[in-house]
Parts: structure tokens; sequence; C-alpha cells
């Protein structure tokens, strides 16, 4: 009786990659699976899609798959599980299933920026000059004490206020 499983060879590989796996950038099934997006993932399974998009190993649905929380024909994104609104309602992640925090989109995230952006910018419209100035220059000094590792808590102590809190002590 032999005892020999598989026929095994042990020695080095016969050929080495020479290069890194490079696709083809140009093609329209690549260009759609890339801007398809990703949402619904906790962190470590959207680094698992993207690493499938990155290397092409990313391969979309044909048709839609069913989930495991309604039984519906309903999961339209490749590796999941349950569909997105199942997701939403436990809040838990599509493709693995667990509690973990749900990551945003880049949609959201990008929407959700340019809303701070916009707000930030209503509110500087509102004040006057000498606020709006005092205002930028107080920002300004917390990103310098930040960067320097002072943190934001210093620019506070420091009092870096606007002149209209002064005059109003003064009268």
């Amino acid at each position: 009786m032999s005892s020999q499983r598989g026929n095994v060879k042990k020695r080095a590989p016969k050929h080495q990659n020479t290069f890194a796996f490079k696709h083809n950038p140009k093609s329209k099934k690549t260009d759609r699976i890339l801007s398809m997006p990703i949402h619904g993932l906790c962190e470590k399974c959207r680094k698992q899609i993207e690493w499938r998009k990155k290397y092409r190993k990313y391969k979309p649905l044909t048709q839609p798959g069913s989930c495991i929380y309604c039984h519906q024909k309903t999961v339209t994104s490749a590796y999941h599980a349950s569909c997105d609104p199942c997701a939403k309602e436990r809040d838990i992640c599509a493709k693995c299933c667990l509690t973990k925090e749900i990551v945003a989109s880049e949609q959201e995230l990008l929407a959700e920026h340019e809303e701070k952006e916009r707000e930030f910018e209503n509110t500087l419209e509102g004040m006057r000059e000498r606020d709006r100035r005092a205002y930028l220059r107080k920002l300004e000094k917390e990103k310098e004490a930040i960067t320097n590792g002072e943190g934001a808590d210093s620019a506070e102590v420091n009092g870096y206020e606007s002149y209209d809190e002064e005059d109003e002590d003064m009268q």
C-alpha cells in the first residue's frame, strides 16, 4: 500500500514572474466594473472588493442573486450575501453579514464633504468682514498647531477670538 498523497514535487517554481500584472485599461468592461460603486460594506470587505477590482479579479453578476434573509432575487452587487434593504434594516455588512461599522461609499463621502463646504461658505457669508478674518486666522492657527503636533486645544488657550468680543468686554 502506497503512502503517497498526490504527485508532490518539492522544488522551486519553473518560471518566475518578471513583471507585474498589467490589465487592458481601455476595455469597456473594465470601465464599467471600475465605475460600479462599493456600498454597504465593512472596511475589510470593502478592501477585498477594491483588491478584486484593482487586479481585475472582480466578476460582476449577470443575474441578481438571492438574499439570505428575504430569499428574494434582489442581490444586484457581486460578492454580496444580502440585499441592500435587508443589510440596512439589520445594520450589517452586506458581504460578511457581521455587525461591523459600515464604511460610507465614495459618493456619500463626496456629497457629505461638499455639504460641509457649502455650510462653511454660508457661515462666512453671514459674518462681517472683521469677524470673517478673525475666524479664518483662528482656523489657520489651529491647522498650524495640529501640523506642529500641539493639538487644537492650544489655539483656543492662546486666545484667537474676534475683536467684537473684546469690544463688548470694554463697554
